[in-house]
């Protein structure tokens, strides 16, 4: 089992990697977003409570507007922790706060546990095996 501090290098390699391939996905499917959207890592959300929130991992904005707030969640170990309903409640309920709801996205790495891929659309998971909501 990895230490603490390899874990969390790899969660944050996997932030990283998973950004910098979305946003350059995002605007190879759509060349008119070039110069039009805009990037930012871990900016300042404001949680249900009106305070200061760090759910967001990163953001896209288009034209100035925010289109996309996403959390990403990775495992070393995918396979033996599933994501499991509670815990994408809690990251969606944090995304959403204070936000349209069509906005928040989760990826990550680990598989669905049987119980979330039944409350799910079967859209959520994607070709490349990220779940998106």
């Amino acid at each position: 089992m990895p230490s603490g501090g390899i874990s969390g290098a790899y969660g944050f390699h996997y932030q990283y990697l998973v950004t910098a391939v979305y946003i350059l996905r995002r605007l190879r499917e759509d060349l008119s977003l070039v110069g039009r959207a805009m990037l930012s890592i871990e900016p300042e959300s404001v949680g249900a409570d009106g305070g200061a929130d760090d759910i967001v991992d990163f953001s896209i904005e288009i034209d100035g507007k925010v289109a996309q707030r996403v959390q990403v969640k990775s495992s070393f170990i995918p396979a033996k922790y599933p994501l499991q309903p509670a815990d994408a409640r809690e990251v969606f309920a944090r995304l959403c706060a204070g936000a349209d709801p069509g906005l928040a996205i989760l990826l990550t790495n680990r598989p669905l546990s049987r119980d979330l891929l039944r409350q799910c659309a079967e859209e959520v998971v994607d070709v490349h095996g990220s779940v998106f909501g």
